[in-house]
């Protein structure tokens, strides 16, 4: 008996083990398909999110699961979205002339052909279409309504209404221009009733606050069906059911109010009244959301203002000022004159930190303006004039010192070792790189400029054996210097002596950091430039951000990022949004290897957004697959990442090396990735190399 009851003990415990576990995965699975963003690799997407506040969903056309929405993700063909209260999604097409604004609890279906343009089915809410110079076609019930410019529509169960901001729109046969508008009753009628059709902006509006943190909202509209004791009243309210009244104002014989309003989020809405009441005349009125933005004045940081700046001879000259939250870019202008007048620089930058080539020594002013997307009404102030008297000092540089191959040492066609080697000097850089097949230099073979102290051979030399010649000139002056001749010879792999030779190469005392002195992963070399003079080479490139070597990945075999056999050019940036509480910090070097500085407090970098992103030109319509390598120097530090192809896949940079592909399909002639980090266990520099990249139908 005894024995029985320890046995049915026992399955007790393992049932009721089993039901935790199946109850944490159930969790897990639960978690996961609530946040999860799909994606399809077989089919090209018609648009993308670019802005997003809250909730949203989207469910594919052969899918009944509803998936979360995020910025950035692709909108394919049948797609259904939807909103939730509170909350508003703005889409851009593929031809980037078309942009859909959904408010809250809006529900859509879009469709989307280059030669048709867009078409969308609209079952319930507010829906704001921009088409430009082209046609999209919205259905609501049996209508089909032919847009051309810039649109509002809402369907309800009060009725259906449409607002024409700009160009015209085609609806049922009847031609409605700038200003019309279409008012529906529950039963399909028309109104006959007094009501208004906004003019000004549509249901949601975003306005950029002045310097004092207030904003003067215009309300403007046209009257239909007025009487002459009908007036309007408009209210801004700080709850949506208008309990805390803001600002009320009753509008007699004007369409036109202006309404001061702090910064902050509002519910606003303008009806018609008969005089002496506060009833609205009918339930079909203008309504929506307001959002006063607040923006804080820019300032300049580097160059100092009025004070005389100096840089290298050749070098770039840094830039820098504080961000403006919301800004999609800003307005970098250069200029000799105190008014700016005839700017040498003016360029958009998406970064508050650039460099800039090709300034002589003279003195500069300078200022900065924001640009804000186009969802947001208003202008920012350009910031105060700098001004600065830049002065290149000419350093001197010595010869450069060549440390390995020595010479007469050997090259090994089946190492990782495949490079030249030489001291680094902070003010000889860039330089130039010979080699020929004679030891007198003619006609060399290679010669190409590099930003860092070492050179990748390409397959051409290490594949031939034989005897080759090298030499490296320093470009950082205006009169170079020349190393001496060295000569390498190739031969096939002899693993006794090629490790021993290649850790006698640079002593422990090179001004270089050992991470970054012996590449052990060497990615091909750039395009090969053959000027006609060294002075040419050192101006035909940019200058880096970083004037010092940037740490090289681990060991590794593993092929340089190349599509259709040709190195690709990218650019990295960073993203951290408001809510995060981390900061990011970054710069790369051009051989693909970005530096990663996490700092704030790592540990909430997931309350917000942060992201590394990778930029470069693609073949539109292709497949691309990005292999990335990740690892940092410390034991005790770690960052997860999430892979953008499968948010369910996260990687753990550690000290040891990591690699994880992603694959996506480029939709213009530009192609991003974005890596976006959840979480650090402290603060900590990381580093990020993409191994490959390769193409495909």
């Amino acid at each position: 008996m005894l024995t029985k009851k320890i046995k049915e003990k026992k399955i007790d415990i393992i049932i009721s083990f089993v039901c935790i576990v199946g109850f944490i995965v159930s969790g897990i699975i639960f978690w996961q398909t609530y946040n999860n963003t799909l994606s399809k690799l077989n089919e090209e997407p018609v648009g993308t999110i670019v802005f997003r506040k809250r909730t949203a969903q989207r469910r594919f056309i052969d899918r009944v699961v509803w998936d979360r929405l995020r910025q950035a993700s692709y909108i394919y063909n049948g797609d259904t979205i939807r909103t939730i209260e509170f909350s508003e999604v703005i889409i851009s097409f593929r031809d980037e002339i078309t942009f859909l604004a959904l408010n809250e609890n809006t529900m859509i279906q879009v469709f989307y052909s280059d030669i048709d343009g867009a078409r969308i089915e609209l079952a319930e809410g507010n829906l704001e279409v921009n088409s430009g110079s082209r046609n999209a076609v919205i259905i609501s019930d049996d209508s089909e309504i032919l847009i051309n410019g810039q649109t509002n529509l809402t369907r309800n169960q009060r009725g259906f209404s449409l607002s024409v901001l700009e160009g015209q729109v085609i609806i049922d046969r009847d031609r409605l221009t700038a200003g019309d508008f279409l008012a529906l009753d529950a039963n399909g009628e028309p109104v006959t009733t007094p009501f208004i059709t906004m003019t000004s902006f549509s249901s949601s509006a975003r306005i950029l606050a002045e310097p004092g943190g207030t904003a003067a909202v215009v309300f403007s509209w046209n009257e239909h069906n007025f009487t002459a004791d009908t007036q309007v009243i408009v209210e801004v309210a700080s709850d949506r059911g208008f309990n805390r009244i803001v600002r009320r104002n009753t509008v007699t014989n004007a369409s036109l109010i202006s309404v001061i309003v702090e910064h902050g989020n509002y519910w606003w809405r303008a009806y018609p009244v008969n005089r002496g009441s506060n009833i609205p005349i009918n339930d079909i009125h203008p309504s929506g959301i307001l959002e006063i933005i607040p923006v804080s004045a820019i300032q300049l940081l580097s160059p100092p203002s009025a004070m005389e700046h100096f840089v290298p001879e050749r070098a770039d000259v840094i830039f820098s000022w504080t961000a403006v939250e919301g800004a999609a870019a800003y307005l970098m202008e250069v200029s000799a004159n105190a008014d700016m007048s005839d700017p040498v620089v003016s360029r958009e930058v998406n970064t508050a930190r650039v460099f800039q080539s090709n300034l002589e020594s003279k003195r500069w002013y300078w200022r900065i303006t924001p640009v804000f997307p186009r969802w947001i009404t208003g202008t920012h102030p350009p910031s105060a004039i700098g001004t600065f008297f830049l002065a290149r000092n000419e350093s001197a540089i010595s010869e450069p010192v060549l440390s390995w191959p020595s010479d007469n040492g050997s090259i090994y066609m089946d190492s990782a070792q495949r490079s030249l080697h030489w001291e680094y000097d902070s003010n000889a850089g860039p330089w130039l790189v010979e080699i020929a097949d004679n030891p007198n230099m003619n006609r060399p073979r290679i010669r190409q400029n590099v930003r860092f102290n070492y050179y990748s051979l390409p397959d051409r030399i290490v594949r031939e054996e034989g005897t080759w010649y090298w030499r490296v000139t320093a470009l950082g002056s205006s009169e170079p210097i020349a190393s001496g001749t060295r000569a390498f010879a190739v031969s096939r792999y002899t693993p006794d002596s090629a490790d021993a030779e290649l850790s006698r190469a640079v002593p422990s005392s090179s001004a270089v950091p050992s991470s970054a002195a012996v590449p052990e992963s060497e990615p091909e070399p750039e395009e090969e430039i053959i000027p006609q003079q060294p002075e040419a080479i050192a101006s035909s490139q940019q200058a880096q951000p970083a004037r010092t070597p940037a740490p090289v990945a681990p060991a590794s075999t593993s092929t340089p990022a190349q599509t259709s056999g040709t190195t690709v050019r990218g650019r990295w940036s960073s993203f951290v949004d408001e809510r995060s509480t981390a900061t990011l910090e970054f710069s790369a070097n051009n051989q693909g290897i970005c530096t990663i500085i996490v700092g704030g407090s790592p540990m909430l970098l997931n309350a917000g957004r942060a992201s590394i992103n990778y930029q470069h030109a693609v073949n539109q319509g292709k497949i691309y697959t990005y292999v990335f390598e990740a690892w940092t120097e410390s034991r005790t530090r770690s960052l997860t990442v999430i892979n953008p192809s499968n948010y369910e896949s996260n990687h753990l940079i550690t000290e040891t090396r990591r690699t994880f592909t992603i694959t996506s399909r480029a939709m213009a002639e530009t192609a991003q990735v974005s890596l976006r980090f959840l979480a650090a266990n402290q603060t900590g520099t990381f580093y990020l190399r993409i191994v490959s990249i390769t193409e495909q139908d």
